[in-house]
């Protein structure tokens, strides 16, 4: 029952935006082609907006505003991923010396 009371409020938030066509919620497993499957604390929301020529905001915007403003929700965390499940960054390490070159390349970036 609680998951489904912070779903149908993060549904709720999420319908605020006139940029938001339709949202569906997948409740009790997760999307995606890597690491999907059931588990009855998580659930997947599908956001469709509007087209872009109708929107005065851009996809990536509404995206910062959805995990800014889900992020003040208790013990909810979020992220947005692609069609696939995936999210935006991926790092793939290998060599024997992944802790000295990660250390480096996460010193040296701009977040």
């Amino acid at each position: 029952d609680d998951m489904r009371e912070t779903s149908d409020e993060i549904t709720r938030l999420i319908r605020t935006r006139p940029e938001v066509r339709d949202v569906f919620v997948d409740g009790g497993r997760i999307l995606g082609f890597a690491g999907g499957g059931e588990e009855v604390r998580k659930a997947t929301f599908i956001v469709n907006l509007t087209d872009k020529s109708e929107r005065h905001i851009t996809q990536r915007e509404l995206e910062h505003w959805f995990t800014g403003e889900l992020a003040k929700l208790p013990d909810v965390r979020s992220w947005v991923t692609n069609e696939n499940g995936e999210r935006a960054l991926s790092l793939i390490i290998s060599g024997s010396d992944n802790v000295a070159w990660l250390q480096s390349s996460v010193a040296s970036s701009v977040w």
